[in-house]
C-alpha cells in the first residue's frame, strides 16, 4: 500500500492499495495532486489523489525498484531489478528508450538492481544509483554514460547517490558507515599514455569519504543552498594559517564552493547527524 499523510496532520489521509509490495513513489514536480507509484507487481502507476484512482500505468517487464519524474513532470523512469532504467511520456505512460545501468563484463553483467535516480534541476542529466556499488550520469540529450562513479559500498540496501545543489559535487552513503563524495568533472590526467593504464574520463573512482556511523549510512545529502545561507561561516577561521598549518601542507583546490557545504546523513540504527565542511584539505 501506499500511505498518504499531511505534515502539519497527525492521521493518515488516504491508503492506495497495490496488489504487491510498493517500492518507490514520487510526487508530481507541479501537479500536487498526482503522484507516481512503482512495485513488485511489474506496473508503474501514475494515481489521481483527490479521486483515489489510477490514471495511467504501464506493465515493465521485470520488478520496478525506482522511479521519478522529470523536473517538467513530462517524463516517467523506472528502475528495474537487473539495472534497466525505462523512460516514458508521463501522458499515456508511453514507451520513450531505456538505457542499461550495468557492466558489460565481470561478475555484475547481469545488472543489479536500480536503489534511486535524481534529475539535474534542469533536466539535462540524470544520476542513477545501482546495486553493483556504482552510480552512472547520463546525459538525456542522448542518453549516453557521462561518468561511472564507484568508491563505496552499496550491494544490498536501497542507497542512493545525490547530487549538490551546485551540480559540481556526489554524495552517497555506504554499507561500511562512511559518507563518500565525488566531483562530477574528472581532471585527472595520468602521466603515462592513458591507453597502458587503462584510465578514463568518464571513469572517476577518486573520492573522500569520512567515518559518519557505526552502522550502515543508509543516507547522505547535501543541505539546500538556504539553509547553507542560514548558518555563518566564515571561511578565514579555517584557513591553513588559522589551523596552524604551514603554507607547503595546504591543497589549493580549484573554486572553494565545497567549503561550508552541509551534509546531512542517517544510520542503520536510527541515528541523523549533520556534517559541515568547515576547510581545506592539508597534507600530512
Amino acid at each position: 500500500t501506499v500511505r498518504l499523510w499531511h505534515v502539519t496532520r497527525g492521521e493518515q489521509l488516504s491508503l492506495f492499495q497495490h496488489s504487491d509490495f510498493v517500492t518507490a513513489v514520487a510526487f508530481h514536480p507541479q501537479e500536487d495532486k498526482i503522484f507516481l507509484s512503482g512495485s513488485f507487481d511489474k506496473k508503474l502507476r501514475i494515481w489521481n489523489i483527490p479521486e483515489r484512482r489510477v490514471v495511467d500505468w504501464a506493465q515493465a517487464p521485470e520488478f520496478i525498484t525506482a522511479c521519478c519524474f522529470s523536473p517538467n513532470g513530462r517524463m516517467v523512469i523506472g528502475g528495474l531489478y537487473h539495472g534497466q532504467c525505462i523512460f516514458y511520456l508521463t501522458e499515456g505512460l508511453r514507451y520513450l528508450t531505456q538505457v542499461d545501468c550495468k557492466n558489460r563484463r565481470g561478475h555484475n553483467a547481469k545488472g543489479k538492481k536500480v536503489t534511486g535516480m535524481q534529475f539535474l534541476q534542469d533536466g539535462t542529466q540524470i544520476l542513477i544509483s545501482t546495486n553493483d556499488s556504482r552510480f552512472r550520469l547520463y546525459q538525456m540529450e542522448d542518453y549516453s554514460c557521462l561518468g561511472k562513479f564507484k568508491g563505496n559500498e552499496n550491494e544490498q540496501l536501497q542507497i542512493k547517490a545525490e547530487l549538490s545543489p551546485d551540480a559540481n559535487y556526489i554524495v552517497c552513503g555506504s554499507e561500511d558507515g562512511c559518507v563518500y563524495l565525488w566531483t562530477t568533472t574528472n581532471t585527472y590526467v595520468p602521466a603515462i599514455n592513458p591507453r597502458l593504464t587503462g584510465h578514463r574520463k568518464d571513469r572517476n573512482d577518486s573520492y573522500e569519504c569520512f567515518k559518519a556511523h557505526d552502522s550502515i549510512a543508509t543516507t547522505a545529502l547535501f543541505a539546500p543552498q538556504f539553509v547553507r545561507d542560514q548558518v555563518k561561516f566564515d571561511p578565514s577561521r579555517y584557513s591553513p594559517a588559522a589551523l596552524g598549518a604551514k603554507p607547503s601542507q595546504a591543497i589549493h583546490l580549484p573554486g572553494s564552493s565545497a567549503q561550508g557545504m552541509i551534509l546531512v546523513s542517517s544510520g542503520y540504527s536510527g541515528e541523523i547527524r549533520v556534517f559541515q565542511n568547515r576547510g581545506v584539505p592539508l597534507k600530512s
